[in-house]
């Protein structure tokens, strides 16, 4: 129980819901806070502003002691590097996914996954699981203005290579694929509230940058940073024609 918290609310005279209310969570959240449980870093920030205090005030077991490391409650593996990850982890989260599946990663990558893959994802989106995968591809989209022809080949290729391995899965509605040239530093799989994020590392081969096993607790503040990087990119990426 955080008591000093709980003091500092009766001084200001604030109510859980007026503090969920400034800062936008839920009420259970202020409750949990109450209790014990350490807000994220940006909340932590705004609560102590809204108190008009400092958050080592509020939370002095946060003060940092040699040796000790606070990792967020997101958090639920890191994994040194890739071959570190278990055997058949992305295939778990894809089969219980029962919302949404979102895939940031390049077609080659893809093309190295188990055989049973587009299968998998075939059969959630068949589901009506919402299916997004953005691939990187090189190039750019071919049009009408000047430019570089190669460019347009690689963007072509890209397209062509992509629609052959996906097919199965663009004729299911629920599914969509998009290509991208934005400047990932990252691969991801999203399934509903999990999130797996591989890492890349200049001047290392992509399998050996680490990757963190995240979910998403409700005080979404890392969750929701690789979130909105898969939106910026979904959102920029040109959409895999059927045909």
């Amino acid at each position: 129980m955080n008591e000093i918290l709980r003091q500092a609310l009766l001084r200001a005279g604030l109510t859980d819901e007026a503090v969920a209310a400034h800062l936008g969570v839920d009420p259970k959240t202020v409750r949990r806070w109450l209790d014990g449980r350490h807000p994220y870093p940006r909340l932590r920030s705004q609560l102590a502003r809204l108190l008009a205090t400092e958050e080592i005030e509020l939370w002095p077991d946060m003060a940092i002691r040699p040796g000790v490391l606070s990792r967020s409650s997101e958090v639920v593996a890191i994994y040194p590097h890739l071959s570190a990850v278990p055997d058949g982890l992305w295939h778990e989260m894809l089969t219980l996914a029962t919302r949404r599946i979102g895939i940031l990663a390049s077609i080659s990558a893809i093309a190295e996954k188990n055989a049973d893959l587009v299968t998998l994802l075939r059969s959630r989106a068949a589901a009506q699981v919402r299916t997004r995968i953005a691939l990187s591809a090189p190039g750019r989209r071919p049009g009408p203005e000047a430019g570089d022809q190669s460019e347009d080949t690689e963007f072509a290729s890209a397209t062509h290579e992509a629609t052959r391995l996906f097919r199965p899965l663009l004729e299911t509605p629920a599914a969509e694929i998009r290509l991208h040239r934005a400047a990932a530093y990252n691969s991801m799989l999203i399934a509903d509230n999990d999130i797996l994020v591989s890492h890349r590392i200049y001047g290392a081969d992509v399998a050996a940058g680490p990757v963190l096993r995240l979910r998403d607790t409700g005080d979404d503040d890392l969750t929701s940073t690789y979130r909105d990087s898969f939106e910026s990119i979904w959102q920029s990426a040109t959409t895999l024609p059927l045909s």
